[in-house]
Parts: C-alpha cells; sequence; structure tokens
C-alpha cells in the first residue's frame, strides 16, 4: 500500500529515529528497500506515478556524507551506460538530502548468490556486462571502488545494473571536495574487505587507479562461479591479511567443471600486484568475450582418494610406472599372484634327493655336440670308402678270370 509522504507510517521502534518525513515533497514513500551505513534506499513514486529509488541519508549524518552524497550525483550524471543505475538528480527536504536513482526490480547479485553459484556461462555474461559499464565510467574519470555483488542489481530480465557511487572519486589526483575537507586520506579503508584489492587493504590511496575496479569485478566474478568471496571467514583483519598475502584458491578446486579459460581470467584479476592484472576494464571485456569464443571441454570429477587421483593423470604408455608407485606407496591393492600347486606328500623317512637343475643342463648342452661329430665322422668314412672301390674298379682293362683273379 502507498502513502504519501507527510503521513507515512514509521517502521518498527528499532528504525523510528531514521525515517524521513519528506512532508509536502513531489515524492511518495512506498516501502523500505534497503539500509546502510549512513543511509537507507526507499521505493518511491513522483507525481508521474513513475517509480523511483530514494537514497536518503539518516537524521545524523556529517557534512563528510553530505559532500559524499553530493560527489556521488555529480559523478553519477556524467554516466549514462544500460549496465549502470541512472541518477536523476538529488534534491532536500526538511534538511534530509536524498538521491533520486533509477529503479531496478529483481533484487542484488548478492540475494541470487545466497542461493547458490550461477553456471560458469551466465557469471561469465554477468561479468562482462560489468567490465563494459566499468569501462563507461572510467572513459568519463569516476572510479567505483567498492565494486561486489550486493552493489550490482538484476532487473526482470536477468541483466545486471551496477550501483551505489558513494565511494566513487575522480580518476585525477586533485578533487574539488569544498571547505577544503579531504573525503580520502592516505590509510583510510573504503569498501568491503573481502572485495577489496590489496592496494585498498593497505590503504595506500595514491595506488588506486583503474586496476582496482578490475580486483574488484574479479572478486565478484570468483564469487558468481563458487559461491563465495575469494577470502573469507575469521575477523576483518585476518581478512585483509588473506587480502594482501595470501593467494586466492583457484576457482575449480571449489566448483569443478569450470572452463579454464574463465579460470585464468578471474586468478588474473585477482593478481597481488596491479600490473599482473588487466590495464583495464575493456581488456577484461575483451578477455570474456575470448573465453565465450574458444572451445572447451568441462574438466572431469575428480576422483576423491588418493590412489584414484593418481590414476586418473596416468597415460596408457605411463601406466605400468604409477602402478608401482601406487603400490609402493600402498595406495593400491596387491595384485593377485598365480598360485602354485602344493608339494605332493610323501612318508616320512628316506626321502628322495632331488637333482640339480643346472647338470641337467649341462648333459643335454653336451650330447648335441657330440652326437653332430659322430655323423661327420660317419659321414666322411662313407665317402673315403665308397670313393676308393669305384677308382679301382674304373683302373682295370680286362675282365676277371674264372676264380676271381686277372689274367
Amino acid at each position: 500500500m502507498e502513502h504519501s509522504a507527510a503521513t507515512l507510517p514509521l517502521p518498527p521502534s528499532s528504525d523510528a529515529g531514521q525515517v524521513p518525513r519528506l512532508r509536502g515533497g513531489r515524492y511518495r514513500l512506498v516501502r523500505l528497500i534497503g539500509r546502510g551505513g549512513s543511509g537507507a534506499v526507499y521505493l518511491a513514486r513522483d507525481p508521474d506515478g513513475r517509480r523511483v529509488a530514494l537514497k536518503v541519508l539518516s537524521a545524523g549524518a556529517g557534512p563528510e556524507e553530505l559532500l559524499r552524497l553530493a560527489r556521488e550525483a555529480r559523478l553519477a550524471a556524467r554516466l549514462d551506460h544500460p549496465a549502470l543505475v541512472r541518477v536523476e538528480g538529488l534534491g532536500v527536504q526538511e534538511g534530509r538530502p536524498f538521491l533520486v536513482m533509477e529503479y531496478v526490480p529483481g533484487g542484488t547479485l548478492q540475494a541470487r548468490l545466497a542461493r547458490g553459484p550461477l553456471p560458469p556461462e551466465r557469471a561469465r555474461s554477468i561479468a562482462c556486462a560489468l567490465a563494459r559499464g566499468l569501462h563507461h565510467a572510467h572513459e568519463r574519470g569516476v572510479l567505483h571502488r567498492d565494486v561486489k555483488p550486493a552493489n550490482v542489481l538484476l532487473d526482470r530480465d536477468g541483466a545486471p545494473r551496477l550501483t551505489d557511487f558513494g565511494l566513487a572519486r575522480p580518476l585525477q589526483r586533485r578533487l574539488p571536495q569544498g571547505r577544503g575537507l579531504t573525503l580520502t586520506r592516505e590509510g583510510d579503508l573504503l569498501g568491503t574487505p573481502s572485495y577489496m584489492a590489496p592496494e585498498q587493504a593497505l590503504g595506500e590511496s595514491g595506488r588506486v587507479d583503474r586496476r582496482t575496479d578490475v580486483y574488484g569485478l574479479g572478486a565478484t566474478l570468483y564469487a558468481m562461479l563458487t559461491g563465495r568471496p575469494p577470502f573469507a571467514g575469521g575477523t576483518w583483519l585476518r581478512v585483509l591479511a588473506d587480502v594482501v598475502h595470501v593467494a586466492p584458491r583457484p576457482p575449480s578446486e571449489r566448483a569443478r567443471g569450470l572452463d579454464p579459460c574463465l579460470e585464468s581470467v578471474c586468478l588474473r584479476c585477482l593478481a597481488k600486484a596491479p600490473t599482473e592484472r588487466y590495464a583495464s576494464a575493456h581488456a577484461l571485456a575483451e578477455a570474456l568475450e575470448r573465453c565465450a569464443d574458444a572451445p572447451w571441454r568441462p574438466r572431469p570429477l575428480r576422483p576423491h582418494g588418493e590412489s584414484e587421483r593418481l590414476l586418473a593423470l596416468h597415460s596408457r604408455r605411463a601406466q605400468p610406472f604409477l602402478l608401482l608407485a601406487g603400490e609402493d606407496l600402498g595406495l593400491r591393492p596387491e595384485s593377485p599372484r598365480r598360485r602354485r600347486r602344493p608339494p605332493p606328500l610323501r612318508p616320512r623317512g628316506r626321502t628322495r634327493r632331488r637333482r640339480r637343475r643346472p647338470r641337467r643342463v649341462r648333459r643335454v648342452g653336451l650330447a648335441g655336440p657330440l652326437l653332430a661329430i659322430l655323423l661327420l665322422a660317419a659321414a666322411a668314412a662313407y665317402f673315403v670308402c665308397t670313393r676308393g672301390a669305384s677308382s679301382r674298379r674304373a683302373g682295370s682293362p680286362t675282365a676277371a678270370a674264372p676264380g676271381g683273379f686277372p689274367r
């Protein structure tokens, strides 16, 4: 049910002191969308009945919050991209400043990830669209500095829209901030620890540039693929230490069957040194587009056992060596051996002496040469005898006399 700003009912008592009363305003508040550290976002309608989102500062907001809201409105007014939430204007009513933004139904990406990770292709398309939007903002001199799933809205068609430029700043080092107030000082920590770049975690605001947003988008892509940020758990000091010093686990170790190209793009975005990341959001978008065109096959499921893990990596040629290595490590069950016949039962007492196999081999080895020598000798004797007889028969000129003697 909608209410006019003059008769807007109060929420529960815990929020009663922070609800804006826009009496006599041109916007009618409908309901509370979300609440942050410096204010809240409401769904409202303008006089034409169009739905808008109003970001209203809390009653106790100081001058720094007022300047941040004014800077957000000034920087967001430069942007006009389908992947960015459009800011329509800034207003003040009864001393309560508010920002008028485009209303995007569908909820946040953070709420969607609470139900589990996204399919890899869906995560790639969302990251590519956000990278195009960030490149548009960078080209117009705006750094977001707080890219995370909670700041990504999904419309009814599922298209992503990046919002909340409250921590944004121009790319130039010097910023017209008014009254000499510095909004970002060296050593200040601005952002969410789990999605901060290392230079942000160290408070080095002078090193923050386009590659800082590339890191935030890479951490968001990591969360879409695995369902959790690269670094989480424990206190925020522990998370900051991990962001600076610990390398993130590959997404494939948390979600199986990922595209190797998509995983390499994500890990490059999460490099500790800014020089090792993509130089711009445009380069990141191009890399994500190449992953869509590159042919790939999903990785097979990894076995749980250590022995099966070793056997899954071997090729057919290396199979015997891996099997032997697994047997030496006790990772492979012993192969069945050939059963020997049991020895025959013999009566006790006198036992028969077994012959030695080497002697029998020697005798068999000598019999062959001796037999060959005897055969050669017999053949030679036969040849000599037959040749002598034939030569005597050919040398006698007359026939033999009776009685067998020649005349």
